[in-house]
């Protein structure tokens, strides 16, 4: 079961969609040296998309058919996760080191990606209210 009914994710948030939102390619990860660059980038970018999918579901449990209004929503969270996950993977490989501002500098990781991921998903949460009204009969009343 993924994120999409009756869909592979890799259909729905494709690896060129990854290349084309962020400009990829595999010069960027030292691919050059492979027997084909292009193949390993489009591997290793497919195994991004279905990791992101399988973080999706484990915070949401829910799947989206293309006629449900969360469809795109949920399509451009993952696009844009799985880029994300891109910038921070080329950044780790020249230099996992930033400064956050004049006194502070910081080492970026991958946990920081999932962490926005959290917050984009948070209106597909499902949310259950329980209300009680003073008007409603309680358990056991007039049973005698």
């Amino acid at each position: 079961m993924g994120v999409f009914e009756e869909q592979d994710i890799t259909d729905v948030v494709t690896v060129s969609d990854v290349k084309q939102d962020t400009g990829v390619s595999p010069d960027d990860f030292y691919l050059s040296d492979k027997e084909n660059p292009e193949e390993a980038l489009d591997a290793m970018l497919t195994d991004w998309i279905e990791r992101i999918e399988s973080d999706v579901l484990v915070r949401i449990d829910k799947t989206f058919s293309d006629d449900d209004k969360g469809y795109h929503g949920m399509r451009d969270i993952i696009l844009r996760t799985v880029a994300k996950m891109v910038g921070t993977a080329q950044q780790l490989r020249s230099s996992p080191i930033v400064q956050v501002d004049e006194f502070t500098s910081e080492v970026l990781n991958t946990s920081k990606v999932i962490t926005e991921l959290n917050r984009e998903l948070r209106p597909f949460h499902e949310r259950r209210v329980f209300m009680f009204s003073s008007s409603d009969p309680l358990e056991g009343e007039g049973d005698s």
